[in-house]
């Protein structure tokens, strides 16, 4: 466990979630860092409103083949249909964890507040919902170009919660852009308008029929119709 992952644990010490082979050791670094302690008693609210039980963050499998394709196939088109979802369900321990993501990622090592990522009774109600939705499923994982992404994702809504913590400002004219992907094919997520190395938090509202990954590349500030340049991060749906 590196340091970076030892400040994210703030929240899910919150939830209580945290495996006991890591407790002994955020709590000795709590001892220490006066910003996990301020997190900590800062959580303890939201913690309350938005889990109640022991947070397991399920692992992240990224298809290389999707990688391989993605910048080199045309733009889907907008799926109408919607074949039945044959995922599991969550229980009341995978909504926590769901929960405990968020909190995690909202608070990370950069000290943004909680409330930041709820601004707003509808920002507020939007998020809870889709942290609560009964299909809800979580993932994360790292950007090439530095920094984290996190999804919290419904397909029931077509709804995806998008979290990036610390991730680099892109080049003079460029943005960051965000895909679905489905077997090698690519449609626009839209747009994440990154100023600075801060948290930033969105909600996607696109159907998620049939998409089986989420991806991330720099393009022109405009977008693109389809990816341009290598995808810097993949994320499994499946």
């Amino acid at each position: 466990m590196n340091a970076f992952d030892v400040h994210t644990l703030a929240g899910a010490y919150a939830l209580d979630a945290v495996p006991a082979d890591e407790c002994e050791a955020f709590e000795t670094h709590l001892r220490k860092c006066r910003a996990c302690r301020a997190e900590l008693d800062e959580f303890g609210e939201t913690a309350v409103r938005l889990a109640h039980a022991v947070a397991v963050p399920p692992p992240a499998r990224l298809r290389e083949r999707v990688l391989e394709q993605v910048g080199w196939t045309r733009q889907l088109a907008p799926v109408v249909s919607r074949p039945a979802f044959h995922g599991g369900r969550l229980g009341r321990r995978v909504f926590a964890a769901a929960a405990a993501l968020v909190l995690i990622v909202a608070a990370g090592v950069t000290g943004v507040q909680i409330h930041r990522l709820q601004r707003g009774a509808a920002q507020r109600e939007l998020i809870t919902s889709i942290v609560a939705a009964p299909d809800a499923r979580s993932i994360h994982g790292g950007v090439t170009r530095g920094g984290r992404i996190t999804l919290v994702y419904s397909r029931r809504q077509d709804r995806t919660l998008v979290i990036v913590d610390r991730l680099p400002r892109p080049p003079k004219g460029r943005a960051y852009q965000m895909w679905l992907l489905n077997d090698g094919t690519a449609r626009s997520a839209g747009m994440l308008d990154v100023s600075g190395p801060a948290q930033l938090t969105r909600v996607v509202k696109s159907p998620l029929t049939q998409a089986d990954g989420f991806g991330l590349t720099v393009e022109p500030r405009g977008g693109s119709s389809r990816p341009t340049t290598p995808v810097i991060a993949l994320l499994s749906l499946r």
